[in-house]
């Protein structure tokens, strides 16, 4: 959880006497839960999960994929499996139209758990992908008319 933590106090650009000041802590209590030489007690954990929008269950879980970028909307847990799945699916739909439609709806679904940049990446691809097959399906269709 310590390092959790950390990463999610310099996401928002706090320092430890920041944050402590924040959530009405000393600076050493911030340094404690960092280096895991204690842990936040319930209330804590509340006051944490509210200050930085996220769930409780989230710090007490094992997960530490955490991409943050430079404004505490764009902090969000990065599922990798996913992210190598939605890259796998954006060569399928080289081969099968079908395969760009669910490219891109799965993009659209999985934007909290993907990189920022995967996701630009991913949607932009899977658009034009998909734009680009029902054109060529429209030009068939038309032509066989």
């Amino acid at each position: 959880m310590g390092e959790k933590l950390k990463l999610l106090r310099l996401s928002y650009g706090y320092t430890q006497a920041d944050l402590a000041n924040r959530l009405h802590v000393s600076r050493q209590t911030i340094s404690n839960w960092e280096r895991e030489h204690a842990i936040p007690d319930v209330d804590n954990l509340k006051m944490l999960s509210e200050f930085y929008d996220i769930d409780i269950d989230y710090l007490l879980s094992n997960n530490i994929n955490i991409l943050y970028g430079h404004d505490k909307d764009d902090i969000r847990v990065v599922d990798k499996n996913l992210t190598i799945f939605l890259y796998f699916l954006s060569v399928a739909s080289l081969l099968t139209p079908l395969a760009s439609f669910v490219l891109l709806y799965l993009t659209l679904q999985s934007k909290k758990s993907i990189s920022t940049k995967s996701y630009k990446y991913l949607f932009v691809y899977s658009l034009t992908i998909s734009i680009l097959s029902v054109s060529l399906l429209i030009i068939f269709i038309l032509f066989l008319v």
